[in-house]
Formats: structure tokens, C-alpha cells, sequence
């Protein structure tokens, strides 16, 4: 699927909104242009940031739901 530039900015903005980082904001724009669907292109984000969170937990065992850090 081709995006125009509007509708990229819009689609980015969007994300941006709702707490997307950029780099998540690229992602989703390739694969939507690479074919996938919105909304499994905003699926593999957060799988991706999901595993991620866990690498990290592995490395650095820590609470990351727990506001308040030891």
C-alpha cells in the first residue's frame, strides 16, 4: 500500500500522540507501506518492544510496572 505524504504525517502524528516513539513511528509506516495492515504493523511494535522489556528484564532484574524504583 502507498501512502501519500499527508496521510504518512497524519498516521505519524497519530502514533506520536499516543506515545510512539519515533524509530516505532518508522516501523509502522515501512510495513504498512510493505503491505501489512495497520493494525499488524502497529502489532509488531509491541511485540518488539514487549521483547525488548524483556531482554532488558533479564539483563537488569527490576520491576518496570512498579513506579517507585529501588
Amino acid at each position: 500500500m502507498r501512502l501519500e505524504i499527508d496521510e504518512s504525517i497524519e498516521i505519524c502524528n497519530w502514533l506520536l500522540d499516543n506515545d510512539l516513539g519515533l524509530d516505532e513511528c518508522a516501523h509502522v509506516l515501512s510495513d504498512v507501506e510493505c503491505g501489512d495492515t495497520f493494525g499488524l504493523a502497529l502489532l509488531k511494535v509491541f511485540k518488539y518492544r514487549k521483547l525488548t522489556m524483556e531482554k532488558l528484564h533479564e539483563k537488569f532484574p527490576t520491576n518496570f510496572n512498579d513506579p517507585i524504583t529501588d
